[in-house]
């Protein structure tokens, strides 16, 4: 299987990382079957998403993943901009 290779790859870089199911129905029986198998096969965090139909939230709900395999406490991602990664702060106007 490729994503064996793969898995064992990144797991040997010693990088965080977590694994996406692209499935045109990720919500389906297949497709969340396919991730818990990969998740209890491998150890590591799967996904199943639509990469052709992403959403923002689907993108901040990937990031917020990604950012958890890492070994922080607390972050923040996307909340404090009220789920809208294209509105950072640096970008606003300032009023004074």
């Amino acid at each position: 299987m490729r994503e064996r290779m793969t898995i064992q790859e990144l797991n040997g870089i010693g990088k965080p990382f977590i694994v996406l199911v692209n499935s045109k129905e990720p919500q389906g029986e297949r497709a969340q079957n396919t991730a818990k198998n990969l998740e209890q096969e491998y150890g590591v965090r799967a996904l199943p998403v639509n990469c052709e139909k992403l959403t923002r939230e689907d993108i901040c709900q990937i990031l917020s993943e990604v950012l958890l395999s890492f070994r922080y406490l607390k972050f923040s991602f996307c909340s404090e901009m009220g789920g809208d990664a294209s509105k950072r702060p640096q970008d606003q106007t300032r009023s004074d």
